[in-house]
């Protein structure tokens, strides 16, 4: 509010101005009317935002310099001689910039600090100290001017506020209360860009008016002095007017003019009233003028700081040209800009006529709705008339229904629209509605290719492929397969599907042998594989048809009847079959001995009848010892046959007391063939295997089991090497395996032995020897060769350590199974024996029969410089010691 203070000071001012101006006027008589000042004073446009922050208007020496220039005639206490200390100042964001205090300041330097921390003009600032206290044009001001020298904290309605005193805190706290105006211009009563009602005088029965103010500079002259001048108060720029007049904002105009010209800067200026997002474009309306010129003006629109598009501010606004009179109404702008989507700033310039330069009008954020279309493609089918196509699909920029190209095999196809429901689909464009949806079935050609789907852009953007899917388009013809062809006694079954492109309905299928029509039946069973393929035929296209197949060998077809559009019918699956005959097939899939017989388990089946087959257990002499039917339950069977049934399994049991057996498992053939048989001898020598034989130290180990089926008991075995017997061994080792196949004989007839021989090649005979009646059996025999002789090893590592070195690594001899020692030689000397029994699994794998205790790790004492080191196999057994290897060392 304006301070009492200033008022009253003012009025002194123009008050001694006007006894000076009036006798000169009774002097020079009556004179022509000319402009007056306050003639371009206008009460919503006293100072332009430009003009008031310009806080490079003047240097430090150019107000010093102005200062002495207007305070020529003062005598004592001058503002232009006036000097002071200061004292710091923190910044505060946004508003002023803080200070930096000196023991002495002249009021010149003051003013530019204060200035240039603030962003305020120091024209203002001179100005202010003119209009509230006279300070700049006083001969003698008193001390007690300079305490308020801004009037700021000085009140109407109070005293002012001493915490304020001082020159320096008045400036500086003045144009920091500028500041404040302006950053926060919604804590204030006046405001730019609006109409406000502005009081005449602090007399509240003077009235008030309604003034539009027009920018933030001139808001905060009101909220500083928040009085209008009246017209007697303009009419009398230099003197006193009415008993309702007021006069601060009238002499800030006046000095201001007076002493630095214009109060505006003749720059554009303008507003943007709207900003309006719709899908595709972005609405900015405003208005836009330059005082130098009523004609209207050229806009540029910058979009995230580049050039967009140049325009002109050329459409009736009545509400601008009765704000502006003389100016006229053709100062509307109304912009509509196809955008990109994302947060986007839109600027709009002014661009300049005359003096000045373009100026920016305002800048808004947006965020466009915009960009290449978005969709998906979620059917691509095969269905009647061609391939159905669903999915949704919009533009962005536009609520007109997406158009979506189609393409087959490369080739276009047609067009369709996504305008049907799409109910349940979330997309990021709410406004677009939810008949984004598509549909719909689109006629191709006959091929195996892709079918593409293109949606199509508008605006912003580029087409956006939805994707492809690989279809086989079949013709009018039916399309089908054969899955399965089995054949049986006099009989052929076909399985398979078959589709019609022109119906969803089962399509007519007839089995020919050797070209003539033999059954037929219409493809209607559940096939969901096919539905998967071709969804839009629905599930039901499978056949299962079964026709008479005469002896001998014929050819099998399948043909399917056209149905609607096509050139007949399709014939397919054919193949070259015979008729199944001939002997039963036998399989005995297990064998179980026992103390009373054998039992048998299997299956059978005879390519000539569907009936169980007769197995029965035969002597040579023809006596049949056991007798049943394959009629078992066998699904595997079945499936792989599916003609003969799954009824193909048998056990028959043949009870057998005889310590010896000698008979066949028959399948009695049925038809051509003969039967199938699976004979079986057992006793009287003995029953023997020879399972290994492996290298060992100093020899080989031999394993395996034998058993005499005269005795349970344990029977010898021989081994001989190179034809001279030279071990006995008795079968007597646990062989459950044994025990399961012979079960009336135990487990205890193994038999594992080492033999011993020397190195080189050589014969292994093994011979189970008989018990009772039978002879000795040769199990098998087997070349074998015997490692022996040299040791040998590795030498796997040599480290080095403080004083000497690790050398590390493994040895054997194969002449025995106990560890054996190394000797180590350092630079030809022996140094270090030690024995080659640390552990070393890895050496075991490949020589299980030694074992793992193979390994040795020996640490030396070596001086520095470099060594050979050097280790050797001792020998056991037949041979010689040998080295094993050597490695080089540099010890340091």
């Amino acid at each position: 509010m304006e301070a009492r203070s200033r008022r009253i000071a003012s009025l002194a001012v123009w008050a001694l101005v006007l006894t000076i101006l009036v006798p000169l006027a009774g002097l020079m008589g009556a004179a022509p009317a000319k402009a007056l000042v306050t003639d371009g004073f206008d009460p919503g446009y006293i100072i332009s935002d430009e003009k008031f922050a310009d806080s490079g208007s003047m240097t430090n020496a150019q107000i010093h310099e102005f200062l002495q220039a207007k305070g020529a005639k003062c005598t004592s206490n001058c503002l232009k001689d006036y000097r002071m200390a200061t004292s710091d100042r923190d910044p505060v964001a946004g508003r002023c910039n803080g200070y930096t205090g000196r023991s002495s300041e002249n009021v010149a330097n003051i003013i530019k600090n204060v200035a240039v921390s603030c962003g305020i003009n120091p024209q203002v600032l001179l100005v202010m100290l003119e209009k509230e206290q006279g300070l700049v044009t006083a001969t003698a001001p008193s001390a007690s001017r300079y305490k308020i020298a801004m009037g700021y904290a000085c009140p109407d309605t109070a005293p002012c506020d001493t915490r304020y005193y001082g020159f320096y805190n008045q400036v500086y706290m003045a144009a920091y209360q500028y500041k404040v105006y302006a950053t926060s211009p919604s804590s204030f009563r006046y405001k730019a860009g609006q109409n406000n009602s502005i009081q005449w005088h602090p007399n509240a029965s003077c009235g008030s008016s309604t003034v539009y103010i027009r920018n933030q500079a001139t808001a905060s002259l009101y909220n500083y002095t928040p009085y209008r001048p009246n017209a007697a108060a303009l009419a009398n720029p230099y003197g006193i007017g009415n008993s309702c007049s007021s006069y601060g904002n009238r002499n800030f105009f006046v000095k201001f003019t007076d002493w630095f010209g214009t109060t505006t800067s003749s720059l554009p200026e303008g507003r943007i009233n709207s900003t309006v997002v719709d899908p595709g474009v972005v609405r900015v309306t405003g208005w836009a003028l330059d005082r130098d010129s009523s004609e209207s003006i050229g806009l540029h629109v910058y979009v995230n700081g580049s050039m967009y598009k140049a325009a002109e501010a050329d459409i009736s606004r009545p509400d601008v040209g009765r704000a502006f009179p003389g100016y006229g109404d053709d100062h509307g702008f109304d912009l509509f800009l196809r955008l990109p989507a994302g947060q986007t700033e839109v600027c709009v310039y002014g661009l300049n006529v005359g003096g000045g330069k373009n100026n920016l009008i305002a800048c808004r954020t947006v965020d466009p709705i915009a960009g290449s279309p978005v969709g998906s493609l979620t059917t691509a089918q095969v269905e009647p008339g061609g391939v159905r196509l669903a999915g949704w699909a919009l533009d962005p920029d536009t609520l007109d229904a997406a158009s979506l190209s189609v393409t087959f095999q490369g080739k276009s196809v047609g067009t369709i629209r996504a305008s049907s429901t799409s109910e349940g689909v979330v997309t990021s464009y709410p406004t677009h509605g939810t008949n984004r949806g598509f549909d719909t079935v689109v006629p191709v050609g006959v091929g195996r290719g892709d079918v593409c789907l293109t949606a199509v852009n508008v605006g912003v953007g580029k087409n956006v492929s939805l994707g492809c899917r690989t279809l086989d388009v079949f013709g009018d013809n039916p399309i089908g397969r054969v899955d399965t062809m089995y054949t049986g006694p006099a009989t052929v079954q076909v399985s398979g599907w078959t589709i019609d492109r022109n119906t969803t309905g089962g399509v007519n299928t007839e089995l020919l042998v050797d070209g003539k029509v033999v059954a037929s039946k219409v493809a209607a069973a559940s096939r969901p594989d096919v539905a998967r393929v071709y969804p839009g035929y629905g599930e039901y296209h499978g056949y299962t048809v079964s026709g008479v197949l005469p002896a001998g060998s014929h050819t099998v077809c399948v043909r399917f009847i056209n149905r609607g559009d096509g050139t007949g019918q399709t014939t397919m699956g054919c193949r070259s079959v015979t008729a199944p005959t001939g002997s039963p097939t036998l399989e005995i899939e297990k064998v179980v001995r026992t103390a009373t017989g054998y039992t048998y388990t299997g299956y059978a089946m005879d390519p000539d009848s569907t009936s169980p087959v007769t197995i029965r257990a035969v002597t040579p002499n023809g006596t049949v010892l056991a007798s049943t039917t394959a009629s078992a339950s066998r699904p595997d069977r079945g499936a792989a046959f599916p003609l003969y049934g799954a009824d193909q399994g048998f056990t028959l049991t043949v009870p057998l007391g005889a310590k010896t057996a000698d008979f066949c498992v028959t399948a009695v053939n049925v038809g051509a063939g003969s039967n199938a048989a699976s004979c079986t001898r057992f006793g009287p020598d003995p029953t023997a295997r020879l399972d290994a034989v492996t290298a060992a130290p100093g020899g080989v180990d031999v394993r395996g089991w034998a058993l005499d089926p005269d005795t349970r008991n344990a029977i010898d075995v021989h081994v001989y090497v190179d034809g001279r017997h030279t071990s006995t061994l008795t079968a007597n080792g646990t062989r459950a395996d044994i025990g399961r196949a012979y079960p009336a004989y135990g487990d205890a007839h193994g038999y594992s032995a080492r033999i011993q021989m020397s190195a080189g090649s050589h014969n292994v005979c093994v011979y189970a020897l008989n018990v009772g009646s039978g002879t000795n059996v040769l199990v098998r025999c087997q070349k074998v060769v015997v490692s022996g002789g040299l040791p040998f090893g590795r030498v796997d590592s040599l480290v080095a350590s403080t004083g000497g070195a690790t050398v590390s690594g493994w040895a054997l001899d194969y002449d025995t199974a106990n560890p054996i020692d190394v000797h180590v030689y350092v630079d030809g000397k022996m140094r270090v024996a030690s024995t080659a029994s640390g552990s070393r699994p890895d050496v075991a794998r490949v020589y299980p029969a030694w074992g793992a205790q193979r390994g040795y790790s020996v640490p030396l004492a070596l001086s520095s410089g470099t060594h050979e080191v050097c280790v050797y196999g001792i020998n056991a057994g037949p041979g010689k010691n040998d080295r094993i290897g050597c490695r080089t060392i540099t010890v340091r």
